[in-house]
C-alpha cells in the first residue's frame, strides 16, 4: 500500500512500526515540548530532628534526591520545605549542594538571623531552578541536598522540628524539559 499525506496531515499506508530504525530522532519530535515537565521525583525525612555538627561547620540534612535527566537540554527545578527552630541569637544559614559526576556543588545559600533566646520557627524554604548541562553533554544521575550552618551554639538550631514534634522536610525535583 502507498503512503499518502492528505491536505489535513493525515498519514495512511504506514503500517506499526514501519520506519526503520534511526529514522526519526528526539529532535524530530521535541517541537513543542519545551517548558513541559517530564519527572517529578521527591524524598522526605520525617525521622529524628537534624542540627548542625559544630558550629560554623556545613552539616548535610536529610532528604538527598536523585533525578536523572531525560535530556541535557532540561532544567530541574528544586522545591525544599522544611520547619525548624532556632535561638540563641544566632545566624543560620542553608545551601543547596548538587553532586554530577561526583563532584558537589553549592547552587544556592540563603542566611537567616535570630535575635531572640527563645526558641522562633524558621521555614526553611527555598525554590531554585538548576541548568546542569547547559545544553551539551551526556546525561546522568543528579543528586541533590541541603546543608545547615549555625554560627554560635548548634544545638539550638534544629532542622525538621517544629517546637513540639518532628517534622518533615521535603525536596521535590521536576525535570522540565528545555
Amino acid at each position: 500500500m502507498p503512503i499518502t499525506i492528505n491536505g489535513n496531515g493525515t498519514v495512511t499506508g504506514l503500517s506499526v512500526g514501519g520506519l526503520p530504525d534511526g529514522s526519526v530522532a528526539a529532535a524530530d519530535l521535541a517541537t513543542g515540548v519545551r517548558g513541559k515537565i517530564i519527572q517529578v521525583v521527591y524524598g522526605t525525612h520525617t525521622g529524628s530532628v537534624q542540627t548542625a555538627s559544630a558550629n560554623q561547620t556545613w552539616t548535610d540534612v536529610s532528604p538527598t534526591v536523585s533525578i536523572t535527566p531525560t535530556l541535557n537540554t532540561s532544567k530541574i527545578k528544586i522545591s525544599v520545605g522544611c520547619m525548624g527552630v532556632c535561638e540563641n541569637n544566632n545566624t543560620i544559614q542553608q545551601a543547596l549542594m548538587r553532586q554530577k559526576a561526583s563532584t558537589w556543588t553549592s547552587l544556592f545559600e540563603q542566611r537567616t538571623y535570630e535575635a531572640t533566646d527563645q526558641p522562633n520557627p524558621i521555614n526553611f524554604a527555598l525554590t531554585w531552578v538548576d541548568d546542569p548541562y547547559g545544553g551539551s553533554g551526556t546525561v546522568g544521575q543528579l543528586d541533590y541536598k541541603c546543608q545547615l550552618r549555625v554560627n554560635n551554639d548548634y544545638t539550638k538550631c534544629k532542622w525538621n522540628y517544629d517546637g513540639n514534634v518532628n517534622a518533615a522536610a521535603i525536596m521535590i525535583l521536576e525535570e522540565i524539559a528545555g
